[in-house]
């Protein structure tokens, strides 16, 4: 892979290229010299978006934060790792100081202190995320590789850097066969039997679940999900959440099925999905402990535990039916989106048609009047007034209504009954 640093400044977007000259002024005029590392140089050389982005600093991380504080004028969220990180615009940017990490007990957080640029390489995970670009006036000038990172992107390979890597930090292990699959590598020899042989020796216990869980969450945050998945059970590197749960065929095809299909989807959290694909099966009291290793928030935990207190063949049939409109609508308003997405992917015939057109149209009508027309016309506040828009909204869906006029128009005659 030959590194043309001029075509890397061409490939950085224009939000990014902002964020990289702001801080580059910053450390030029603090004399502090400024990379950008790790993950975010490894998807610059593989052609691919940057979501997230890393800085490394060679000294004086206080000072250096300070002016970025004041210059950008955001707020930063300061470890007692030497790093820290703020957002700014939809990106969230870390800033480290060059460091080394000494474990003195494996899943232990490391103890960190300041170090060289080689040092700061060597802590790291992958050859391929040590990688680092120097930024002088906003722009690369040099790409630094102390562990032939880019030989290894050459070659597709995940090598793990140090011996006891996979002991040290076992989330790891998701992380590197999560890589393996996103980019279609392969783990070196060496690293795989390290990974193997750290799973066999039960690494996963040393580390509290909920590091584990969060590291998971991430592989369920892919874009195609199912290869990763796959790897890790086949590894028996999925059993640190629960020992009992089996990646059958059927489950595989759904989980392939939705990673085809959730580009279709706006949802906030297309990855509850998968983990419902996955997970579907397990009891209440098994879920909440899942629930507490990847810390989920309420709004999940509710959704998940709806599904679980519903006849779902009941439901299913319940849709099946020639259904008009609003009777779909009836059916399926109260429930969650998610739920719904769900719903469609495992469904069949008439059932997958009427949730269909519950996605497609009728979830997406809405009216133009609020309650302030209807308190505008003389009426009370009260329950009542939502029971009106209501009205409205079902005589939208059954097509009655085509703009603001026909709404207000309408909304008189609910007035008067």
């Amino acid at each position: 892979m030959k590194i043309d640093l001029n075509l890397l400044n061409k490939r950085l977007t224009p939000q990014i290229r902002g964020i990289v000259e702001g801080l580059s002024a910053i450390s030029k005029r603090l004399n502090i010299k400024l990379y950008l590392v790790g993950g975010p140089v490894r998807d610059l050389l593989l052609k691919r978006d940057a979501i997230d982005l890393d800085f490394l600093i060679d000294s004086s991380l206080d000072k250096f934060l300070e002016s970025v504080e004041s210059d950008l004028d955001v707020e930063i969220e300061k470890t007692s790792f030497l790093t820290a990180k703020f957002k700014f615009s939809q990106f969230v940017i870390d800033i480290a100081q060059a460091r080394k990490e000494i474990y003195l007990n494996f899943g232990d957080l490391p103890q960190v202190s300041p170090a060289t640029l080689e040092e700061d390489a060597k802590r790291r995970d992958f050859t391929i995320n040590s990688l680092m670009l120097e930024i002088k006036d906003g722009c690369f000038v040099e790409l630094i590789d102390y562990l032939k990172g880019v030989e290894d992107l050459n070659r597709k390979i995940i090598r793990v850097i140090g011996k006891n890597s996979f002991y040290d930090d076992s989330t790891r292990i998701i992380r590197a066969l999560r890589y393996e699959k996103r980019f279609n590598f392969t783990l070196a020899d060496d690293t795989f039997e390290q990974l193997k042989s750290a799973i066999s020796k039960n690494v996963f216990s040393t580390l509290s679940v909920q590091r584990l869980g969060a590291e998971f969450l991430r592989t369920l945050k892919e874009e195609n999900i199912t290869p990763a998945i796959m790897r890790l059970w086949q590894l028996t590197a999925g059993g640190f959440l629960t020992g009992d749960i089996e990646i059958t065929p059927k489950m595989c095809n759904l989980l392939k099925k939705w990673d085809k299909l959730k580009k279709c989807f706006e949802l906030d959290d297309l990855w509850l999905i998968s983990l419902i694909i996955i997970y579907k099966d397990i009891n209440l009291s098994q879920f909440n402990l899942i629930a507490e290793a990847l810390e989920l928030k309420k709004l999940a935990r509710r959704i998940i535990t709806d599904l679980k207190s519903l006849d779902l063949e009941e439901f299913l049939t319940s849709i099946s039916k020639r259904l008009s409109k609003v009777e779909i609508y009836d059916r399926l308003k109260s429930i969650d989106t998610h739920l719904i997405a769900y719903f469609y992917l495992i469904s069949r015939g008439k059932a997958k048609t009427n949730l269909r057109t519950y996605i497609d149209k009728i979830s997406k009508v809405k009216i133009t009047i609020t309650g302030e027309d209807i308190l505008a016309a003389g009426i009370a506040e009260g329950p009542h007034v939502g029971s009106m828009l209501e009205k409205v909204l079902r005589a939208k869906i059954r097509g009655e209504l085509r703009n603001r006029k026909d709404e207000i128009n309408y909304l008189k005659t609910v007035i008067l009954d």
